[in-house]
């Protein structure tokens, strides 16, 4: 087969995929590409360093709307016992 095959390019294109998947987080490097899936209402964050030519992705979940407001009462509770203590 020839480097100029399709099915050999195709599979030179999945191999340089890295794929981040939910609550993950990954690294690529020079003719690497990070994938994500499925974003969602999840957070994506890319960065890259021009220097090094690094990229980093993180797909962060968000939690439920349950869990939140639960954190957030918690979180609201601490600080009044907290600001009454001083």
């Amino acid at each position: 087969m020839s480097g100029t095959d399709s099915d050999e390019a195709g599979d030179w294109e999945v191999m340089n995929k890295i794929l981040v998947q939910i609550g993950d987080g990954n690294t690529a490097a020079a003719g690497q590409t990070l994938v994500s899936y499925a974003l969602g209402s999840c957070i994506g964050v890319c960065l890259y360093d021009k220097e090094i030519k690094i990229a980093g992705m993180v797909h962060a979940v968000l939690p439920a709307k349950k869990a939140a407001r639960s954190r957030l009462q918690s979180s609201s509770i601490g600080m009044q016992t907290k600001a009454s203590d001083v």
